[in-house]
């Protein structure tokens, strides 16, 4: 077998070995993630100053949307939105504030106003200017009848229920009263696009008597702080390939294929950092026809600068083989 098919072997044999791995990582982050999402709840809280924190959860994409929908929400109008935006939904947030509505009966006024037309006084006038008697001294009924007057509360052209009051005229203490209960629902859709920015599209609902009235928001913000680079501890399997030379005599050429683990990393995210340290792994040398050890302290993600690419790192490595062959060498590597 001629060295150009051991070369071809040994790199067919690190890529099946990378996929396996890349495979058993995936399978190993989606098992993680399962369990993280049933231990890790966060249960609702209220705190002080009628500050409340949300309930938290881990979901699928899918299993978040069809809670927004759920909630009364159209997501096709948000979806559009968010495709000219470049941006993919990431959670939905929800907020429920519930009054609990009031009633009451034989109650007295809390003022009383004197009628205009008889300053100081509150006889009865007649239309023949007599304050002592009237012809009809119940012009409208009101000591017949108790008098209702239901209670809207105006948002644009929508009218929502706030209630009813009553006046009985020929009671000590006229007025009743009752105030509904009502729930106020705010819906967020959160989303955020390829650089990490965040957008929320919210609804707000009022339910009184069983009827939802989806109300128009006059205001809706969002503050956030920008992406902070971190050193981080964030092991990552990295395959590539780095060239150089061999230091011992005689100085040759040397070409190895590779599969290394950095162990630290830093950069705004942990998917895609800015720099990668301590890497450490095997290779093929070409030449020599033998395994080495690899180490690479530090790579620079230049794929930060260029289009179309994604963790695609540069830097220096050093090698190590059973032979006690060391060699010096640059090389680059793809993020699995």
């Amino acid at each position: 077998m001629t060295w150009k098919w051991k070369i071809i072997i040994v790199v067919i044999l690190i890529l099946l070995v990378s996929a396996l791995a890349f495979v058993i990582k995936q399978q190993r982050d989606t098992i993680a993630k399962l369990q993280y999402a049933e231990q890790s709840m966060v249960q609702m809280r209220q705190l002080q100053d009628e500050i409340a924190r949300s309930q938290s959860t881990y979901a699928t994409r899918k299993d978040v949307e069809q809670v927004i929908k759920e909630s009364g929400v159209d997501l096709k109008p948000i979806k559009d939105d968010l495709d000219k935006l470049g941006a993919k939904i990431q959670a939905g947030h929800q907020i429920l504030v519930v009054t609990q509505g009031q009633a009451g009966s034989n109650i007295g006024s809390t003022s009383q106003t004197t009628r205009p037309d008889v300053p100081g006084s509150t006889d009865v006038v007649c239309p023949d200017g007599n304050t002592i008697q009237c012809p009809n001294p119940d012009q409208f009924g009101y000591f017949a009848k108790t008098q209702h007057l239901k209670l809207d509360e105006p948002f644009g052209t929508k009218k929502v229920p706030i209630g009813q009051t009553s006046f009985s005229a020929w009671r000590e203490k006229p007025w009743d009263y009752v105030i509904l209960p009502r729930k106020y629902k705010v819906t967020n859709v959160i989303s955020t696009n390829s650089e990490g920015r965040h957008f929320v599209h919210s609804k707000f609902f009022v339910e009184v008597n069983g009827e939802t009235y989806p109300i128009v928001i006059a205001d809706s913000k969002l503050v956030e702080t920008l992406p902070e680079s971190t050193f981080r501890f964030s092991p990552r399997l990295y395959m590539g390939v780095d060239g150089g030379a061999i230091a011992n005599p005689p100085l040759h050429a040397e070409l190895l294929p590779n599969l290394q683990l950095a162990i630290f990393s830093y950069g705004k995210t942990r998917t895609d950092p800015d720099w990668t340290f301590l890497g450490v792994g095997f290779g093929y040398e070409v030449v020599e026809k033998g395994i080495a050890l690899m180490v690479s302290p530090v790579n620079y993600n230049v794929a930060h600068h260029l289009p179309f690419v994604d963790n695609v790192h540069v830097g220096p490595s050093f090698s190590l083989d059973f032979a006690g062959n060391f060699g010096i060498l640059l090389g680059i590597r793809v993020g699995l």
